[in-house]
């Protein structure tokens, strides 16, 4: 099979794995993105409709991530110093084209109760960067992400930014709908469907 064939191949089976890793939730989340030689910038942004405690417990409450995270199996904590935070995840990563199961490591600092940064390296795609803000947003939340994702060359890069854009979406929309759920369980929110999920966009 040639090169061109290969990459054909490879494209429509990462289109199919994007299609089963919740593309669907990339229309609830506002997602800009910045291409730059070797990287890619995403900054996410999103309205949540949950108080600052509620949101902040679930951001942070790592080892539950895969109750509600799609695609992932597994997440825990396996080391805690103050405010540094060290979490494996093992989940199936639509930009790996075939959809098998992978670790990663995140090295977390948290800025309680607003903020956190963390890095990562993903094997065969390159390392990650990001930061979670909570800010105030009227009755609601800003909850925004920015990730710089540094690809690893190869001929398979572009597929993989896509990839990675998809399950930032992904990620956020799962983290938003947590923190609404959380907050009307507590009690310190009512369901508001105009607000619940409304998208904040940064041009």
């Amino acid at each position: 099979m040639g090169y061109r064939a290969t990459a054909t191949a490879l494209s429509v089976v990462f289109v199919l794995a994007v299609a089963h890793g919740g593309a669907t939730s990339a229309a609830d989340v506002a997602v800009d993105v910045e291409r730059h030689a070797g990287s890619v910038v995403v900054d996410a942004s999103v309205i949540v409709d949950a108080d600052a405690r509620t949101a902040w417990r679930v951001l942070t409450d790592y080892g539950r991530y895969r109750e509600f995270v799609p695609g992932l199996r597994a997440s825990h904590v396996i080391a805690r110093e103050g405010t540094h935070v060290t979490v494996e995840q093992t989940g199936l990563a639509p930009w790996w084209l075939l959809r098998v199961p992978i670790a990663v490591t995140y090295e977390i600092v948290e800025s309680p109760p607003a903020s956190l940064r963390s890095r990562a390296d993903i094997p065969g795609t390159g390392v990650l960067r990001s930061t979670y803000a909570l800010t105030p947003a009227g009755s609601a939340l800003h909850l925004r992400y920015t990730g710089t994702l540094t690809i690893a060359p190869g001929f398979l890069a572009p597929l993989r930014e896509v990839a990675g854009e998809q399950a930032i979406a992904a990620h956020m929309r799962a983290l938003a709908d947590e923190m609404e759920r959380q907050a009307r369980i507590d009690g310190s929110r009512m369901v508001d469907g105009a607000r619940a999920g409304e998208p904040v966009r940064h041009r």
